[in-house]
């Protein structure tokens, strides 16, 4: 039986969770689903952990059954491939912030006149049109302003938000539906629609029982904690060992709620209790009789009860206690069992699978189909697999064509109702190198020579015993002028020369790769990424981007500045990059109560000029913090660098100690001690001295006075985790985190590090 959806193109533009989680719902019909990213590192929640072999579990859950196509939509060529996917496409969701699309060009007006019968949706934070159509929204926002997290709680209390993302997910779904019936619309009438939604407007419309008492009586509708506002007892009690959640909402339902379960006939006759507005008047002392029976027993008790006098009810779970209950196991809504356990089950129900359609709890269209996590990760290691056969196959990375990469859609094997299809992007040039470094070539040159050298003496050897016609071996004394030893003579020559010859041409490679290290190394140390100068770094309000003047160069900055913050952090980031990359996860220290400051080196992103020696960068360094330093007096200074930054930032820091206002606290992620001893470790054939930036990380940390962190990941494949210990040995102060599982460059994502810098920060 084919999916609901098969054959309809559905063309995402959409990021995070809201429009991922619509788009998902409708690959799980079967629609044919291309996923566009940027080129910068894709949808935002492949970063999010937890990670399982490199893959983000929360990009794997919400991108299932799309094709990923990593394009700059700002590349004329891949603005030309936009238009030509969304030419073929039934269905177009995006998310940009309102206006956006449009300046971009894909907005429903330019793409309805290359495709009259498109269906077009659009989600944002707050909608299109309106006083805060421009702004940005976040689900958090959305709760608080839709009046939920008022709602949310217990009376008296702080408002608290919903558990789960519900505005994202809501927004998801009412374009989802609104989809869905402007497709059914086009088929019948034959023209495409455009639709909108919003993170407010979809709470909003989660409200109908709030909506009803605030129109019709008046009523603001307040915290209740677990109860309902029009009925009881419907809430959750405690139990000896855990809570019962109960839904007696009827005058049936409490009578055998109280007869059958409770064995309390007596309440049918208590005054207080008699009618369902007595219950809710008398609320509080109803759950205090209820708790008082239901203390005695266990839950599994109470819910055997509720069952067998057919009142609705059920315990309190927590997400693991769902994912072992025995009704989410027998309708597969958890994909909880592990891979393994799951294989022969898979075959034993394919065809079923592709029969069966309901919708699921969890807003997939078809059992089955909506794949677990244990199985999602399944998949990407396989997937793993077959890529890295791929590579030894065809070594090259692909190139970039017409402003995109195309990312290939991999189908989950044996399933064919449930294709599974993650981007990759193109692995790291470095790696591509080592992975094409020919093998054996040693061994392909030196057989010959060993040929050529055996060869003088085999034929003496045979000359030895005597030619074919008899003759007297040849005398092999000193001095004699055999044909023997004249072609010894020659070959020894030979060698003198060919190797003499090959001594000097590798003299002269060795000197001008030495010359070319010297004069150009800025190439291999930095790896600016310039932006745009109509570009904005960040659109958040509270993020401020400057330029600070020095000399030969103008420096881009940027700085998160809350109203009144506890101190200062001073960022120095690594050597690649930009301040569009660095300038993120600020939240954290807006919880904090910290000010971010960082800045672009020359060549990078805004800033402009280009780094010519070490004096120069430490210098930009200084005239960036004197910039603001003034602003921070008597408050918290922090002063970080992470790989190239840690060098930077020890030096100030030291700088900063020397002249009596050293800093509250140093951290550095992923330090060297010193760029000529990493410089050793990968290439040893380069001489010290060759190196202009030497960055001697440790001669700075063994003069700080000040409180000094260091966080280094145990699996660093660049600097390795010696060069933070023999830093903590200098540095008597020093405390090294050891982030277990960590690399390079993704020790920051790891929840042990933000816990880590949350509580230094914290304790200052």
């Amino acid at each position: 039986m084919a999916l609901p959806l098969q054959g309809v193109k559905v063309l995402d533009f959409t990021n995070v969770l809201a429009g991922p989680y619509c788009s998902m719902v409708l690959g799980d019909m079967g629609a044919d689903v291309t996923k566009l990213e940027s080129t910068d590192g894709g949808d935002t929640t492949r970063r999010f952990d937890p990670q399982v072999n490199g893959e983000s579990y929360c990009f794997a859950v919400l991108n299932r059954n799309k094709k990923s196509l990593a394009i700059d939509i700002k590349d004329p060529r891949g603005r030309m491939i936009v238009l030509r996917l969304a030419e073929k496409a039934d269905i177009v969701i995006e998310n940009f912030r309102p206006g956006v699309a449009a300046r971009l060009g894909f907005g429903y007006d330019s793409l309805k006149l290359r495709n009259p019968g498109l269906v077009y949706a659009s989600l944002s934070g707050f909608g299109q049109t309106g006083p805060y159509g421009g702004k940005g929204g976040f689900d958090i926002v959305a709760q608080g302003m839709s009046g939920i997290m008022m709602m949310t709680g217990y009376p008296g209390g702080r408002p608290d938000k919903v558990g789960i993302a519900m505005n994202d997910v809501a927004s998801g779904v009412t374009a989802l539906y609104g989809i869905l019936g402007a497709y059914i619309g086009r088929l019948r009438h034959g023209a495409g629609q455009y639709l909108e939604t919003s993170l407010l407007e979809a709470g909003l419309a989660w409200t109908p029982w709030e909506f009803a008492a605030f129109f019709g009586a008046g009523e603001i509708p307040g915290a209740t904690g677990t109860r309902h506002r029009r009925s009881a007892p419907y809430q959750a009690y405690r139990c000896r060992d855990g809570y019962v959640t109960v839904g007696a909402n009827s005058e049936k339902l409490w009578s055998s709620f109280c007869v059958q379960v409770c064995a309390r006939p007596e309440w049918l006759a208590d005054p207080r209790f008699q009618t369902l507005r007595q219950r809710l008047h008398q609320i509080d002392e109803l759950e205090r009789e209820i708790e008082a029976v239901f203390a005695t027993e266990a839950t599994a008790h109470w819910v055997a009860r509720l069952d067998a006098a057919g009142v609705p009810g059920g315990p309190v779970y927590g997400y693991d206690e769902v994912m072992r209950d025995p009704q989410v196991r027998a309708r597969d809504g958890g994909g909880h069992r592990a891979p393994e356990d799951r294989a022969d089950e898979d075959h034993r129900h394919a065809d079923q699978e592709q029969r069966r359609t309901h919708l699921d709890p969890y807003g997939g269209a078809l059992a089955r189909t909506a794949l677990g996590a244990s199985r999602a990760i399944a998949w990407l290691r396989r997937c793993r697999r077959r890529r890295a056969v791929r590579r030894r196959r065809h070594p090259r990375p692909l190139p970039l064509k017409n402003g995109c990469r195309r990312v290939a859609n991999r189908c989950c094997p044996g399933r064919p109702a449930a294709r599974f299809a993650v981007g990759c992007f193109p692995p790291h040039p470095q790696a591509c190198f080592l992975r094409n470094r020919p093998r054996g070539t040693d061994r392909v040159h030196s057989a010959p020579a060993a040929r050529w050298h055996q060869a003088p003496a085999i034929r003496s050897a045979s000359q030895s015993k005597g030619g074919s016609h008899g003759n007297k071996a040849r005398s092999n004394k000193p001095g004699s002028r055999s044909s023997n030893g004249r072609c010894q003579g020659g070959c020894i020559m030979a060698y003198v020369i060919f190797f003499a010859s090959g001594g000097l041409a590798l003299a002269a490679v060795y000197g001008a790769a030495i010359g070319w290290l010297w004069f150009c190394q800025e190439r291999l140390l930095f790896e600016p990424d310039p932006l745009a100068h109509d570009q904005p770094l960040s659109t958040d309000p509270d993020v401020h981007e400057t330029f600070i003047d020095v000399p030969g160069a103008r420096l881009s900055a940027a700085q998160l500045k809350l109203p009144n913050p506890r101190g200062v952090v001073f960022f120095l980031h690594g050597n690649s990059g930009n301040l569009k990359k660095w300038f993120v996860d600020l939240d954290a220290f807006r919880e904090l109560n910290f000010d971010v400051v960082m800045f672009d080196y020359r060549g990078f992103g805004k800033s402009s000029g280009q780094i010519a020696s070490e004096e120069q960068l430490r210098a930009d360094v200084r005239a960036v913090w004197a910039e603001y330093a003034p602003r921070y007096q008597g408050k918290r200074v922090v002063i970080s660098g992470q790989s190239l930054g840690t060098g930077l930032a020890a030096g100030l820091s030291a700088e900063l100690c020397a002249a009596g206002r050293a800093p509250d606290l140093t951290m550095m992620v992923s330090a060297y001690s010193s760029m000529q001893a990493l410089a050793d470790e990968l290439y040893p054939w380069v001489p010290r001295k060759i190196l202009r930036y030497p960055l001697a990380t440790l001669e700075h940390a063994c003069r700080l006075t000040c409180k000094l962190m260091l966080i280094h990941g145990d699996k660093d494949e660049l600097i390795g985790l010696h060069h933070s210990e023999a830093l903590r040995k200098a540095a008597p102060q020093a405390q090294l985190l050891c982030v277990e599982g960590a690399g390079h460059s993704d020790v920051h994502q790891f929840p042990s590090f933000r816990k880590a810098v949350a509580s230094a920060l914290g304790c200052l």
